[in-house]
């Protein structure tokens, strides 16, 4: 197969890479700002704005010990998807 018919036939994920990256989304919020503070500060500076929040947790069972901190912020199509966790985790069982 020649190089020029390879090259026409990329997936449907690259297509949608390269597209995107023409693209820049606007943000008004300062993401470097918002990593690692308290889940609750971070909030109260996103306040009017919708959220989609999720709580990254160990592959195990565990409590969750220290603060709730924002470790990614990302502009979503609905919504700001904030991305939290907590400082330490404390295995539960044996």
């Amino acid at each position: 197969m020649r190089w020029s018919s390879l090259k026409k036939k990329r997936s449907w994920r690259s297509s949608l890479r390269t597209r995107a990256k023409g693209r820049r989304l606007k943000h008004s919020y300062d993401e470097p700002s918002l990593a690692l503070l308290p889940e609750t500060e971070a909030r109260a500076r996103l306040c009017g704005r919708s959220l989609s929040f999720r709580v990254l947790r160990p592959p195990f069972p565990a409590l969750g010990v220290g603060v709730l901190r924002v470790l990614r912020v990302r502009e979503g199509r609905a919504a700001i998807e904030i991305v939290a966790g907590y400082e330490r985790y404390e295995r539960l069982g044996a």
